[in-house]
């Protein structure tokens, strides 16, 4: 057999190059130090290296079929097949079309699809769940919707939508998203204390904090003009609650009778046990007596219903306080009216109730 001469040779490591040794002929022409090369630039640099000399003269291929540019050159048909094989399988992938992320204006028709279902609040997974934008993308859009949508916190990523009837508070009521707000939580609560009283007409000092009852601590919230407290009790669940009347949003709020029990047990926390009093007033005639059984027992604390007993027969409801009265163990022990106040001794007592009587205005 005829040996191929160097031109043939050349003829035979550019064919290879171009059918299946491209990426091995592109690492090869384009070392680390050495600027990079692409084309037939590359394959002729790869050619001119597997030759051994860097200025042999390299004749451009001709538009044929791969095929026909090979050359029955024995040592190099293991060498082809492997080029071939490794160009398949590393440099012929298609890239998969990448999906446009840039949803824009998601964000917004999320919003104005939730204020279509008369919802005022949302979390950062619903949206991103509902739209299809990723977490980053979708902070970035809520950004760009300032006033209209407000954080509840800088720790938590939990929305409220302001529509323009609450611009100028900032938010809308905490009535209306508190139970969207737990829910996402997943703790339970109850609108409490003044602010429950409030909702069954009692109001003689209009609150300026929504009040809420739930059973772990949590930072008051402070949204524009929009205040939320809240108060920490253990078996919350055992609290009886209703849904009031003409809500806008599902709500959850202690019964008449379990208001005027947690006036009475926090009454140093909203400004004393006259103003707890004041506030239970109005609530007395809508109280009812087996309901008011049922909390003293599933509420058990003896010393804070000796103290509702003494505000009730203070308010001369006789019959609410002989129920109070009758669900009280036979002997008791003094306990003062209000626990914050002074010293116990040289305080009036009155033997029914074994209430210490420290305060000035309840008599």
């Amino acid at each position: 057999m005829r040996k191929p001469t160097f031109h043939q040779s050349l003829g035979t490591h550019t064919a290879l190059a171009r059918a299946g040794g491209w990426l091995r002929s592109f690492r090869s022409a384009n070392p680390p130090h050495a600027p990079r090369r692409s084309g037939a630039l590359a394959v002729r640099a790869a050619v001119r290296r597997a030759s051994g000399d860097d200025y042999a003269f390299v004749p451009s291929v001709a538009s044929a079929s791969r095929t026909d540019r090979f050359c029955t050159f024995n040592g190099f048909i293991a060498f082809a097949h492997r080029s071939v094989r490794r160009y398949d399988t590393e440099t012929m992938k298609t890239p998969r079309k990448r999906k446009d992320t840039r949803l824009i204006g998601a964000a917004e028709t999320f919003i104005d699809a939730r204020m279509g279902l008369g919802r005022v609040a949302f979390s950062l997974d619903e949206l991103t769940n509902e739209s299809g934008l990723s977490a980053i993308a979708a902070k970035f859009q809520l950004l760009r919707l300032r006033g209209k949508v407000v954080r509840v916190s800088p720790r938590q990523p939990f929305y409220l939508i302001v529509s323009p009837e609450h611009r100028s508070m900032g938010a809308p009521p905490a009535t209306w998203w508190l139970q969207d707000y737990f829910n996402w939580l997943g703790r339970p609560y109850y609108l409490a204390l003044q602010s429950a009283a409030s909702a069954f007409g009692s109001n003689p000092q209009a609150a300026q904090v929504t009040q809420v009852m739930t059973a772990r601590p949590l930072r008051t919230i402070k949204v524009g003009r929009i205040q939320v407290r809240f108060f920490v009790k253990r078996g919350i669940e055992r609290t009886p609650t209703q849904q009031p009347a003409q809500a806008v949003a599902p709500l959850r709020i202690s019964t008449p009778e379990a208001t005027v029990f947690d006036l009475v047990r926090y009454a140093t926390s909203i400004g004393g046990i006259e103003r707890a009093a004041e506030t239970i007033r109005p609530l007395l005639p809508k109280l009812r007596a087996n309901e008011l059984k049922r909390v003293l027992s599933t509420e058990d604390e003896t010393a804070v219903a000796q103290r509702l007993g003494f505000v009730v027969q203070s308010a001369r409801e006789k019959k609410l306080a002989q129920v109070i009265y009758d669900w009280l163990p036979e002997k008791l022990t003094a306990v003062p009216l209000s626990p914050s106040k002074g010293e116990r001794k040289h305080l009036p007592l009155v033997e029914r109730w074994q209430i210490l009587n420290n305060s000035t205005e309840l008599k």
